[in-house]
């Protein structure tokens, strides 16, 4: 073993960096796993899965683990046609909780 590299040293630092890329990717934003994206988007994962793969969902890999923030979820559901898809998430909330109570 080479005495200049210090092994637990160079491990401390490389995990110190990962910590703070972590922190970095998930600031500001709620990350969810497929799972929860699609119980969120009330979809099943494999469309969750299908939209990252055909680029319609950003989504991102923490290790290799899928994460996808809520934020390019909703943006996601709002690609597509006609006057519902384009309906942002709170909107649509909005209407399928008139029509429970009863109001419209």
């Amino acid at each position: 073993m080479n005495p200049l590299i210090n092994v637990e040293a160079l491990r401390e630092l490389i995990r110190e960096v990962l910590a703070k890329e972590r922190a970095a990717v998930t600031a500001g934003s709620e990350l969810m796993t497929t799972a929860e994206a699609a119980d969120f988007a009330r979809l099943k994962p494999a469309t969750i899965r299908e939209w990252v793969r055909t680029e319609r969902l950003r989504a991102q890999y923490i290790g290799r683990r899928l994460r996808i923030t809520r934020a390019a979820l909703e943006a996601a559901m709002t690609v597509g046609r006609g006057k519902r898809s384009t309906e942002s998430v709170e909107a649509r909330a909005r209407r399928a909780a008139r029509a429970v109570l009863g109001r419209g």
